[in-house]
């Protein structure tokens, strides 16, 4: 099995991975590089795409409001 395959499929392991995490754990792809092995690998059946369950905000940010906040305490 080449390496690259080894180095993609360690990172997904057993669980669920968004997109985001592939990309910044194997930076050292481009994203196309990237899309083509994630490509290959499906077409062996190693792994299998799914719909998104809704917004990824990965950096937890995209709600936040100080307000909020305060109408918490």
């Amino acid at each position: 099995m080449p390496i690259e395959y080894r180095r993609v499929l360690g990172v997904v392991g057993e669980a669920p991975t968004h997109l985001d995490n592939l990309r910044t754990r194997l930076a050292r792809y481009s994203e196309t590089e990237l899309e083509n092995l994630l490509d290959e690998l499906a077409e062996l059946g190693l792994v299998e795409a799914s719909a998104e369950k809704g917004h990824h905000d990965l950096d937890f940010t995209g709600d936040f409001t100080v307000n909020d906040l305060k109408k918490r305490k």
